[in-house]
């Protein structure tokens, strides 16, 4: 049931973050980053991380130093 959790916090986490929304953005750099409901990738965390930046998000930025 946890893996059918983080798959379904996947799907709806890259779908806000795809509309724009900065937490969603953030919180999808943070899963790829961290492997959790999808494969760990860094360069899609990087990608992420640097859409959140774009909007001003402090954490994305703390996370990519």
């Amino acid at each position: 049931m946890n893996a059918l959790n983080d798959n379904r916090d996947f799907f709806w986490t890259e779908k806000s973050a795809k509309e724009g929304d900065v937490s969603a953005q953030f919180n999808l750099a943070t899963m790829y980053d961290d492997g959790v409901g999808v494969a760990h990738d860094r360069g899609q965390a990087v990608y992420w991380y640097s859409k959140a930046i774009e909007q001003g998000h402090t954490g994305a930025q703390d996370r990519m130093s």
